[in-house]
């Protein structure tokens, strides 16, 4: 998968592997969510593209301004975004962790 490049990202979780992981420590989920997919991702890892990283803005970000352009779109990215949650497939995992013992202090 192409999104994967050091020293960018070095830690991959799934949804499972995160919640296992931080309960092991000592934390336990305050909110988790899984959301997004990149559709220029998608189509350059099928067709074995190298991803250019030199792009700040590139399809998906036009895509991202023309889906929150009107209510229709908005809510086909909410069902979307709904679905790969509930699937734990969504690229970008966002989650909010609280250290069980209470006590603000961290292993």
């Amino acid at each position: 998968w192409n999104v994967i490049s050091y020293p960018e990202h070095l830690h991959y979780f799934t949804p499972g592997s995160l919640r296992r992981w931080l309960w092991k420590y000592g934390y336990s989920k305050v909110f988790q969510w899984s959301e997004g997919f990149s559709p220029t991702r998608l189509t350059d890892s099928i067709k074995g593209r190298a991803p250019d990283h030199s792009k700040m803005e590139g399809g998906d970000e036009w895509l991202r301004k023309s889906l929150d352009s009107n209510y229709l779109t908005k809510v086909v990215k909410r069902w979307t975004n709904f679905i790969l949650n509930s699937t734990g497939t969504g690229e970008s995992l966002k989650a909010l962790y609280r250290f069980r013992n209470g006590d603000n202090s961290h292993p």
